[in-house]
């Protein structure tokens, strides 16, 4: 079967969901995607910041 998204397409879809069920919400809008999108990006962020750190120790 061949796979539909990216992992990290599925990992924002999944944190989407989660983020509309904390909330209450029985269904995942764009605010729920924007909220899990926000979240990845600055995750990444903050690990390529140690990483720079990192480097120039």
């Amino acid at each position: 079967m061949r796979k539909r998204y990216t992992a990290s397409a599925e990992k924002v879809l999944e944190n989407a969901g989660k983020e509309a069920v904390s909330r209450g919400m029985s269904y995942v809008g764009t605010e729920h995607l924007l909220l899990a999108l926000i979240k990845q990006k600055v995750l990444r962020l903050r690990c390529c910041g140690k990483m720079q750190l990192m480097r120039k120790a």
